[in-house]
């Protein structure tokens, strides 16, 4: 169980929004860093319904821990992420 005010302590939750079929989808973004790695999972909410975690496998490559047949809706919120970290 993770201590949810020390996540949001160490790196505060962020939003984005995604264009997806002409419509604008606003997620929430909650990162939780695992400082002695240096590894980040984002903990992905769409109106304060989790819809699941992703991570960067690679560099510019984002996959769902849980959702592997939607790698592509992975991919455009992590490409949101990195934009957010620029």
């Amino acid at each position: 169980m993770f201590d949810i005010e020390t996540i949001f302590a160490e790196s505060p939750p962020f939003s984005v929004t995604l264009e997806i079929s002409r419509r604008e989808t606003e997620l929430d973004i909650i990162p939780h860093w695992f400082s002695e790695d240096n590894f980040c999972n984002f903990y992905i909410f769409q109106a304060g319904k989790e819809l699941g975690t992703i991570i960067c496998a690679d560099i510019n490559e984002w996959e769902w821990l849980t959702e592997p047949e939607l790698q592509w809706l992975a991919q455009l919120i992590g490409n949101e992420i990195d934009w957010h970290y620029l």
